[in-house]
């Protein structure tokens, strides 16, 4: 099982790589716990299919890029074994993984850092229950209606340590301007980071570029 500091280390080391990924101007688009790969040494890289400045599932980074997102989440089961079900068409379109979507990209196809901030927020809620499926007990359409006007959120799962669900609801605000950034992230679970994190960390060794453009991708 997890604890209270393995649940808080995880999310601060997918905040750490999400923040690089944010500063190379590149949207993950599918972030989400299926989509963080671990090997034996408890090293993780985000994976997924990420878009480069306005150019939708093209542009991705190169793969020693995707090396430097030493991001640490241990396997204590967060990847389930079947993942068809995380992912839905909707009107003859791609298919989509509409329950980890900000309302804005459901509405108008709009993936931005932002709508990442948002699935990252799912993310959280999925390793403090262990992945759970978010929204059981809801069809797909259901969850589109619901989280395209704000009618739904996710509730705070039992032993779920307070500095997550606060930060789940701050990347969970439906207007995007008001949502957390990663870098923001990365600042509040850093004073629980572990020695590791310390050494290695993108947020400790690499220059931080300013944040003054939120990238825009739309779905076609």
């Amino acid at each position: 099982t997890l604890t209270e500091s393995d649940m808080i280390q995880l999310a601060l080391d997918v905040a750490d790589g999400m923040d690089y990924l944010s500063d190379q101007k590149f949207v993950h688009r599918d972030l989400a716990a299926r989509n963080c790969l671990v090997n034996a040494n408890k090293t993780c890289k985000v994976g997924g299919d990420m878009s480069l400045e306005g150019c939708p599932r093209s542009g991705r980074p190169l793969e020693s890029d995707i090396e430097r997102l030493k991001v640490l989440i241990e396997d204590f089961g967060l990847a389930r074994d079947i993942y068809e079900t995380d992912y839905y068409r909707r009107g003859g379109r791609s298919f989509l993984p509409i329950r980890w979507m900000a309302p804005e990209s459901l509405r108008d196809g709009r993936f931005d850092t932002l709508s990442d901030v948002w699935s990252f927020g799912v993310l959280l809620w999925e390793i403090a229950t262990f992945a759970e499926q978010p929204y059981q007990g809801y069809g797909n359409e259901e969850v589109v209606h619901y989280v395209r006007y704000g009618n739904i959120t996710l509730e705070r799962p039992p032993n779920c340590p307070e500095i997550l669900h606060k930060l789940m609801h701050a990347c969970w605000a439906f207007s995007p301007g008001d949502r957390i950034s990663f870098r923001s992230i990365v600042d509040e679970l850093v004073p629980y980071e572990n020695e590791d994190f310390r050494l290695n960390a993108y947020y400790h060794t690499q220059p931080h570029l300013p944040q003054d453009q939120i990238l825009i991708v739309t779905n076609d």
